[in-house]
């Protein structure tokens, strides 16, 4: 699964290719930009698309994601909701301090665990 320019401005990709033994068993899929109603779409083919393919813990990097609206909480509570069925988890890594407090203002930090690392995010997914 290569790199998907879901629109000018915001970039998903997977950043460790299958059966990558150093990540775990962990999809880690960098997050980059802005996720909001224009980009919300592409995010959840993408996610669909590596659940299909039998990813079931996966780790956001977004260390680079400037911005996550309510569409793109959509495509997050998606993502839980493709891999919960089959015994799978989401962790947010490294969020910045707004995304951080979006998560936890909202409720969300129930169905998506947040970590300060990568490494933390994938550790915390059992990787």
């Amino acid at each position: 699964m290569a790199t998907v320019p879901a629109s000018e401005g915001f970039q998903i990709e997977l950043a460790n290719g299958p059966g990558d033994g150093a990540a775990g068993g962990v999809a880690i899929v960098r997050l980059t930009g802005t996720l909001d109603v224009s980009t919300q779409e592409s995010a959840e083919h993408f996610i669909a698309d590596l659940v299909a393919a039998g990813h079931r813990r996966i780790a956001f990097d977004c260390s680079d994601l400037a911005f996550v609206s309510s569409a793109g909480l959509r495509a997050l509570i998606g993502a839980v909701k493709l891999v919960k069925p089959h015994g799978g988890a989401i962790a947010l890594c490294a969020p910045r301090p707004p995304i951080r407090q979006l998560i936890e203002f909202s409720g969300l930090k129930a169905l998506l665990s947040l970590s300060d690392s990568v490494d933390a995010g994938r550790t915390a997914l059992g990787g």
